[in-house]
């Protein structure tokens, strides 16, 4: 942090190796944070966190420091295709933000859908347990395997398949499932219904046995209920 810098973006849970920053770790680094300076904290994946240590925006909204939550229903809340966010920071934030927004920058029917979807907490609770059970069960399949693999706090999943990712996204492909080859973070995918985990562990396992042994990474994304 420079004189020169009046924004920090932080991404809680981190895109894309699912990890997140503790609240020792961020009450370390804000304690040193001029007070110029605005922290906007990116927690796209919020509500699939277990970790308790987890830090949240919430919890500093009213801190001396300028802190700014950013969250979105395109995830747990299953509303993609309507582009619809919100943004959580004080009233003075706010109203300079206000004046520079565009206008009409969320439409009416996805603010109706963003409104109804704060409601409905079962469909909430539903796809959070649903990601958390086919992660535990992918968790499991690669231990068994002896897979190396990164936990997430995120509804996705990186792991090194020990062969070029590239090669094994190809594969998949073919098969009918999509991942992410991850050779440009050096470093390397998440669920759906259970019966399209199998299908994701199968189609792994026969590419894994199949294959030579290179290192690569590979991002797969943790499918969630769709409304």
């Amino acid at each position: 942090i420079s004189p020169k810098t009046r924004l920090v973006f932080l991404n809680v849970p981190f895109n894309p190796t699912g990890s997140i920053i503790s609240r020792a770790d961020f009450e370390n680094f804000i304690s040193a944070v001029p007070p110029h300076v605005v922290v906007v904290m990116d927690e796209a994946y919020i509500e699939f966190v277990r970790d308790a240590d987890c830090v949240r925006s919430l919890d500093y909204i009213k801190s001396d420091k300028h802190i700014v939550g950013m969250r979105t229903f395109s995830k747990a809340y299953g509303l993609a295709g309507l582009r619809v966010g919100y943004g959580i920071m004080s009233t003075e934030l706010s109203e300079l933000l206000n004046r520079v927004r565009q206008p009409f920058n969320v439409n009416s029917l996805a603010q109706v859908a963003a409104i109804a979807a704060l409601k409905d907490d079962d469909f909430l609770k539903k796809t959070i347990r649903l990601v958390h059970e086919e992660l535990d069960f992918l968790y499991a399949s690669l231990r068994r395997l002896g897979i190396e693999y990164l936990p997430s706090q995120a509804n996705f999943l990186m792991i090194n398949v020990g062969q070029p990712a590239d090669v094994v996204f190809e594969r998949l492909l073919k098969q009918g499932v999509i991942v992410r080859a991850m050779r440009h973070f050096d470093r390397p995918p998440g669920p759906g219904p259970h019966s399209r985990s199998h299908r994701f562990w199968g189609r792994i396992a026969a590419s894994w046995m199949a294959m030579t042994a290179i290192t690569g990474w590979t991002f797969y994304w943790l499918a969630f209920v769709s409304r």
